[in-house]
């Protein structure tokens, strides 16, 4: 009877010139290794377990122990600073922000974590942490890679500093300096351009004549009653105000104050739109002036003449018209005779004792006499009354101051 070989016994096949499959072992690979494959080699005859490097134990599950690597744990680690070694080849596994093989060197520039590995990403010369990759901006910017500038009204290392510029000045991102605005200056740009100057560091010169220029681009704003591009043109006439914005209403031919637009009145006008003629004794600018026209006559509102009343005369009208007129201006002709005396109103006439009629021409009839012919003469015996003062003049053969008295004897009667 044949014996079969130990070689036989371990091998597989038609022919036993196979290795039994991994993970069998034994007479005819009947035997399952209890051996991880990818750990460890099982022995095809013994079952018995060959580690890998960087493993150990009966089944090679454990890792080597710390600070060993390699075939059956055999070699030291080399790596420094508390790295852990690598328990299959003895590389180091480096603490964040280091690398090497002893991880004795730091990450270059622009490189973090472990072993170096990772890129930075930080922008505008952000600093990259050599163990988290985050980034710690340059004063003037933020984000978490340093992409932004600072946000408006913030500066300095991560924009946490407030920014004091004012009136629409830049602030810088990285120092906080102001640029100030057209028409602004000082250090946070809080004072105007000085009166006379405008526009970017108050350079330019304001060139307006009755105004002031704004500090900003040197626009003029003209005063009161002025306008153009330099405000040296005066309100033409009914116009007023800012500009000569704004419309008078002036009657009569008042005249616009080109400031405030109050009317300045013609003579013999007064009112806020000189509408209102003088009121009765005034006159002149404003109807300020009393008018001293007297008897009745009425006064010029515009220069204080007066026009007489009829019968008055004079600068102001308190004389009487001379003798021999009467009437408007005194131009009429008094037709009084016989010395009778005119009215210098309407020219009636006043006679003297013994005269009547319109014109005093008619002497008093027979038996009247005196003023206005109103009284009865007294002669009798035919004699005539003297129209003025009413003494008899008797005729012949009679006598006394009626003549009522006869002559007698020799006695004559004589003519006076």
């Amino acid at each position: 009877m044949g014996f079969l070989s130990l070689k036989g016994i371990t091998k597989a096949g038609s022919t036993c010139n196979e290795d039994c499959p991994n993970g069998t072992f034994g007479y005819q690979c009947s035997e399952l290794c209890d051996c991880p494959t990818d750990t460890s080699s099982c022995h095809s005859v013994t079952g018995e377990c060959s580690c890998f490097p960087g493993w150990q134990g009966p089944t090679c599950q454990l890792v080597c122990p710390t600070g060993t690597y390699g075939q059956d744990c055999s070699q030291p680690c080399t790596c420094t600073g508390g790295a852990r070694c690598d328990n299959v080849n003895g590389s180091c596994y480096c603490p964040m922000g280091t690398h090497g093989r002893d991880c004795t060197l730091p990450c270059a520039e622009g490189f973090y974590g472990e072993n170096c590995r990772y890129s930075c990403e930080c922008q505008n010369d952000g600093r990259c942490d050599a163990q988290t990759g985050a980034c710690s901006c340059r004063r003037g910017f933020e984000g978490m890679h340093c992409e932004e500038l600072c946000s408006n009204g913030t500066y300095g290392i991560d924009c946490a500093s407030d920014c004091e510029c004012h009136n629409d000045a830049t602030c810088n991102p990285v120092n906080g300096d102001c640029t100030c605005s057209p028409g602004w200056q000082g250090k946070v740009c809080n004072r105007p351009c000085p009166e006379g100057r405008y526009g970017q560091d108050c350079r330019e010169v304001c060139d307006c004549v009755n105004g002031i220029c704004l500090n900003v681009d040197g626009t003029c704003q003209c005063e009161f009653g002025y306008h153009g591009d330099l405000c040296n043109m005066s309100c033409p006439p009914g116009l007023y105000g800012p500009g000569c914005a704004y419309g008078c209403d002036c009657q009569n031919g008042g005249e616009c104050d080109r400031v405030t637009g109050g009317c300045i009145c013609s003579r013999g006008y007064t009112g806020a739109n000189c509408t209102v003629l003088c009121g009765d004794n005034f006159f002149g600018q404003n109807c300020s002036e009393s008018c001293n026209c007297q008897n009745g006559a009425s006064c010029d509102r515009i220069d204080g003449s007066c026009t007489c009343s009829d019968g008055w005369s004079g600068t102001h009208c308190d004389l009487e018209c001379k003798r021999g007129f009467y009437g408007r201006n005194c131009s009429r002709h008094c037709q009084c005779e016989n010395q009778g005396l005119c009215h210098h109103i309407h020219g009636t006439c006043t006679c003297k004792p013994g005269w009547q009629g319109p014109s005093c021409a008619v002497s008093c009839v027979n038996g009247t006499y005196g003023q206005n012919c109103a009284r009865d003469c007294a002669c009798s015996n035919g004699g005539i009354c003297h129209p003025v003062t009413g003494v008899c003049d008797c005729p012949p053969g009679f006598h006394g101051d009626s003549c009522e008295g006869v002559c007698s004897g020799e006695l004559t009667w004589k003519s006076e």
